[in-house]
């Protein structure tokens, strides 16, 4: 249960906040089953799912930093990447995406 104080000492149950904690748990546990099965997947190219492109449905200024940029799901996970519902992650499959993705990751790491 989810409990506020007000400054004057009044406990109150807040259920919205309780369902909204419940609907960010359920997305997190969606999006690391989505993880998984993408890791067993082999698309004939001998490359399991590991690179993906962040993706977002809204055209929220704070996202579109966002969209687009390549991630290693061994380092950047997506289930913690990506904490809102409108973001997702675009699993990448085709060789050359892939080739795109390892040198954007490289040369991302290397100005770290």
């Amino acid at each position: 249960m989810v409990i506020k104080v007000d400054s004057k000492g009044n406990a109150k149950v807040a259920k919205w906040e309780l369902r909204q904690i419940a609907c960010d748990a359920g997305f997190r546990q969606a999006a690391a089953k989505e993880y998984r099965e993408q890791r067993q997947t082999d698309y004939g190219l001998g490359v399991h799912g590991r690179y993906y492109r962040r993706a977002c449905l809204d055209d929220y200024f704070g996202h579109l930093q966002f969209e687009g940029n390549y991630h290693d799901a061994r380092k950047d996970p997506p289930q913690i990447l990506m904490p809102c519902r409108c973001c997702y992650a675009e699993w990448l499959i085709f060789a050359d995406e892939l080739k795109e993705a390892i040198a954007a990751i490289r040369i991302a790491g290397d100005n770290e």
